[in-house]
């Protein structure tokens, strides 16, 4: 990866800032492109290349090919930064954070590189000394560009070909069928095409040995992974149902699915994180795992048992994958007639509401494929061969994608529903479900831990608890009879003492109970318990929700 974190620097601070201090190109001997054997050269590059990001997105397309040559110990590879998009504020603070060699766009002119590579068309390319290669921005040419509804989006003719000349040198397509579209723009721009495959879903079919392992990091193992994703746009899915994350995270069982969310990187650089994700805040707390947008949304779709999306890439990659894939935005008008893309989109099923039923039909192992690790040999030959380089690499394989540090919140509050209970004497065993709904259903009680901020939930909660532990079984029971004098709707509050005991208040005095079930489950399974007559209440209790099991044993001698 290229870039892996944005970290807490500001742009325009520090040394690393382009445009200041030793290292801007243009000052010195360290200008690309000077072919000088430099004496401070502790490896000598016998090639320049520049990498030329415009957005967000098109940074996010390069990462797969950069690594391969950044690791060629005879390439120099320097990054600058194509001005124009609306979408490129954070650029320059992410590639400076990365370590980039970053080259400011007044001086790409000033000297002439090896390789030139770049994800977007709208990057100027006439300003650039070099031969050009134009990487795929996406899967394909199916959308509508918005500045120009007359081109589709990655084929504006106007950026490809000025003075009658065709700027980029080679354009990168993943399949000949796009061929047809590119002679529909321009009839020369096919002679310029390199039908090599697509290096993003390359990268992802490379790392599905890995899919167990990006489970694990969003916590999953058990669970029903569904991945929300959303292009941009008004006609996206998070621009046409902006509720739709909470209403699913809500509605689904939490210890039975992780829902994740990935948003395209514009709708964060237009509206910025800090709005964004004040949006979001409800649904994540009720569960919704959000991918930043530093981070990669690639983990992310390894994972996934199912995907809910739009017109966007991510869609023609989950089906590529083989991926139950539910359609819950289409595109309207954004999305070119009769593409790969329109005819995928009428094939999907319709996902229509926050529908678990829906959702549970849909879901179904992923097509077994056997793994035949792609290559990127005719792309990475093809980029040596303008270098004037040979390949070193026998055979080059997509970089694996690496699995993510996620954080994965815990909700702080449920909704229980009790699907089944027997008794064989002072034993039971219940079977809950639990969601993190905030209305109180018909023969359902809310359960929320005592630092919830929604006050509301706390007021209406049959169970309260507090998962911190309080070291001493006394003042454990101090704080969950004081919580239950604090929330009088409660019938049972539960307090943690260490990892296997608790403190229980319930209407006839305080006591202690042993669970290897989690705190918020024990409480569920007590306030049940609670229900049941005095001399009738069981001792033991084995609770199961989703993936959560245990045993609660309650003490029958009350503490004083």
């Amino acid at each position: 990866m290229v870039v892996e974190n944005v970290g807490n620097r500001e742009p325009g601070t520090g040394n690393r800032e382009p445009g200041t201090g030793n290292r801007e190109p243009g000052t010195g001997n360290r200008e690309p492109g000077t072919g000088n054997r430099e004496p401070w050269h502790t490896i000598q590059p016998l090639r320049h290349v520049l990498i030329v990001v415009r957005s967000p997105a098109a940074l996010d397309r390069l990462e797969d090919i950069a690594p391969l040559l950044l690791r060629d110990r005879r390439l120099e590879v320097w990054f600058t930064i194509a001005p124009g998009s609306r979408f490129s504020g954070g650029l320059s603070k992410r590639l400076s954070d990365a370590g980039a060699l970053l080259l400011s766009w007044e001086n790409v002119d000033q000297r002439r590189f090896d390789l030139i590579v770049a994800a977007s068309e709208n990057s100027d390319f006439a300003r650039l000394r070099g031969p050009i290669v134009l990487l795929p921005h996406g899967a394909g040419y199916h959308r509508h560009s918005p500045h120009d509804r007359q081109w589709p989006s990655g084929l504006s003719k106007t950026a490809l070909i000025q003075n009658d000349h065709v700027l980029p040198t080679t354009i990168v397509v993943a399949d000949a069928d796009q061929l047809d579209v590119m002679r529909s723009v321009d009839p020369r721009l096919p002679a310029h095409a390199l039908v090599a495959g697509d290096p993003c879903l390359d990268r992802l079919r490379a790392s599905r040995p890995h899919r167990e392992l990006h489970r694990r990091a969003y916590q999953a193992d058990g669970r029903h992974l569904v991945l929300l994703c959303s292009t941009w746009g008004p006609n996206s899915l998070y621009g046409h149902r902006p509720d739709f994350a909470e209403r699913l995270v809500t509605h689904l069982p939490a210890d039975e699915y992780r829902v994740v969310l990935t948003l395209h990187p514009n709708i964060w650089e237009l509206h910025g994180p800090l709005q964004v994700n004040a949006w979001l805040r409800p649904a994540v707390t009720a569960g919704l795992v959000v991918v930043p947008p530093t981070r990669d949304w690639r983990p992310a779709l390894l994972a996934a048992d199912l995907v809910v999306s739009d017109h966007g890439s991510l869609t023609f990659y989950a089906a590529a994958l083989g991926l139950p894939t539910l359609i819950a935005a289409d595109g309207a008008d954004e999305v070119v007639a009769h593409s790969p893309m329109a005819d995928l989109i009428a094939r999907l099923p319709r996902l229509t509401d926050a529908d678990r039923t829906e959702i549970a039909r849909a879901l179904r192992a992923p097509d077994a494929t056997p793994h035949r690790p792609p290559t990127l040999d005719v792309l990475i030959g093809h980029l040596y061969s303008l270098l004037g380089l040979p390949d070193d690499s026998d055979a080059p394989v997509p970089p694996a994608v690496p699995v993510p540090d996620t954080e994965v919140p815990a909700p702080p509050h449920f909704q229980i529903k009790v699907i089944a209970a027997r008794r064989h004497g002072d034993s039971a065993e219940i079977t809950l479900e639990r969601t993190t709904a905030r209305w109180r259903a018909d023969g359902s009680f809310l359960t929320a831990a005592e630092h919830c901020a929604d006050l509301a939930l706390l007021e209406r909660a049959g169970a309260i608890y507090a998962e911190h532990p309080h070291a001493r079984a006394d003042t454990a029971a101090a704080r969950a009879r004081n919580l239950r004098e604090t929330f009088p709707g409660a019938r049972v509050a539960l307090v943690s003492i260490d990892e296997t005991r608790v403190a229980v208040a319930v209407d006839n005095g305080t006591s202690v109970a042993r669970t290897t079930a989690p705190v918020s489950a024990t409480a569920a399974a007590l306030h049940w318990w609670s229900t049941i007559p005095l001399p009738e209440r069981p001792t033991t209790i084995h609770v199961r929700a989703g993936t959560v099991t245990g045993v609660v044993t309650t003490d029958a001698d009350p503490m004083a």
